[in-house]
């Protein structure tokens, strides 16, 4: 399924295509994106749970309940992305700097992978300074 080449977490900012296949988790694309086209995976989205000013818990709890309720179609489109593309990790991005302390539905989702399905799914270490691109002199 999706352990052969694995599946990650990380930031829309920091994705670099020797990283994998960008998966889309937000509701909407980012505007900055000049990256490879994003895979869309709408059931990993927050629809209708970010934007409401709910607590962190309830927001994690409605959100965990959605991914239980379109968990097979989850598994199922990530096993049709993982056939596709079978030497590449799976990338699932959003905006938060998790590294940097935010808290981000894609580790919720994450743990529902790990907790539900028995795959982990880390978040990809943040870049080094010697990783950030340069300015021309």
């Amino acid at each position: 399924m999706i352990r052969a080449a694995g599946l990650v977490t990380s930031r829309y900012q920091t994705w670099k295509p020797a990283q994998g296949v960008p998966i889309r988790s937000t509701v909407g694309a980012p505007k900055f994106w000049d990256g490879e086209p994003l895979v869309v995976v709408p059931q990993i989205a927050p629809f209708g749970i970010f934007g409401r000013h709910l607590p962190t818990d309830e927001a994690r709890r409605l959100y965990l309940a959605r991914l239980d309720r379109h968990g097979l179609e989850i598994l199922a489109a990530l096993a049709a992305i993982a056939r596709s593309h079978p030497s590449q990790p799976l990338v699932v991005l959003c905006f938060e700097n998790v590294n940097g302390g935010q808290t981000c539905h894609r580790r919720w989702f994450a743990e529902w992978m790990q907790d539900r399905h028995g795959v982990e799914v880390p978040e990809l270490p943040a870049p080094t300074h010697d990783d950030q691109p340069q300015l021309p002199l």
